[in-house]
């Protein structure tokens, strides 16, 4: 069996408490639910009501406890950006709600603090070039997609 994947959830309200949390829990084979976050305690509440899990007291708790490595960002749409790039540039991966961001200048901070976290990419050809020899390849983990249905 392979290592399951430390997930917690940012912001806790509708979408996480009646969609991501159920999903998780149907998926305990690849996922370990290890907390939550939401700057109201009663959500927090919730969350350790809904899942049997302690929730953390703070972002920064959560941010530094080692525990998470994939967080699904739940939270109102206009701090996505804040919150996204905070938990990447602490290695966390992340799997954001819709809409990722409000604008496209939003989104290229985003995907500027993950190429941040990983290193530039540079093409084989020229680190051949420039005598460069990769020892190991960076990886970002297993991939894995999510689709939701609408059923009416």
């Amino acid at each position: 069996m392979e290592k399951k994947i430390n997930v917690a959830i940012v912001g806790y309200g509708g979408m996480a408490r009646c969609w991501h949390i159920k999903r998780l829990k149907e998926m305990t084979d690849i996922f370990e639910i290890v907390g939550a976050y939401d700057i109201d305690p009663e959500r927090n509440r919730l969350f350790e009501e809904d899942s049997g899990v302690k929730a953390f007291s703070s972002m920064d708790e959560l941010l530094n406890s080692g525990k998470v490595e994939l967080a699904i960002v739940a939270v109102p749409n206009d701090v996505h950006k804040p919150v996204c790039i905070r938990l990447l540039e602490h290695k966390i991966n992340v799997i954001c709600e819709k809409p990722v961001c409000l604008s496209s200048e939003e989104l290229e901070a985003m995907i500027a603090s993950i190429f941040r976290r990983i290193g530039s990419v540079d093409s084989r050809r020229k680190q051949k070039r420039r005598g460069i020899h990769r020892t190991s390849e960076p990886t970002l983990g297993r991939r894995f997609s999510f689709r939701q249905k609408s059923i009416r």
